[in-house]
């Protein structure tokens, strides 16, 4: 939260978004919302007058998250917002920290005894050679002594 000393400071902070039709736009139905009638024919100062002088009585806060850069009447045409700045280190909300904790290692998935790269050749060959492979068929063919070779 942005804390002012004067209605003057509310109002020389809001004016950097007079040019920002989607600020205003903001602006002006944060007005409506709160009750004030006939907004849409006020002009840029009223509404940004208006919106001073209820931050600087404290009816509104002014919670800054994404600022806008001010910008020249319609280039902000997607209404997005750029990053704001980093609150204050006196404002920041602490954190608290954990203490950070390395992951598990990874479990292997072949045993160390397998030799992975023959049995890779094998697939890639069975592959090629376009025979399904599955290394329990095979147990099973070799058992039943169905081996052609």
């Amino acid at each position: 939260m942005r804390a002012f000393s004067s209605r003057e400071k509310v109002a020389a902070f809001l004016r950097r978004f007079r040019n920002d039709p989607s600020a205003m736009a903001a602006f002006r139905k944060i007005l409506k919302r709160s009750g004030m009638h006939g907004v849409n024919g006020l002009d840029h100062d009223t509404v940004l007058a208006q919106t001073a002088l209820r931050i600087s009585r404290r009816e509104w806060r002014l919670l800054l998250g994404e600022l806008p850069k001010p910008e020249s009447a319609g280039a902000n045409r997607k209404g997005s917002l750029p990053p704001a700045p980093p609150p204050p280190p006196s404002v920041a909300t602490p954190v608290k920290s954990t203490p950070s904790r390395k992951p598990a290692p990874e479990e292997p998935v072949f045993p160390p005894e397998d030799d992975v790269l023959a049995i890779a050749a094998i697939l890639k060959e069975a592959a090629s050679a376009g025979v399904p492979f599955c290394e329990e068929c095979a147990k099973a063919e070799a058992a039943a002594g169905g081996d052609d070779d």
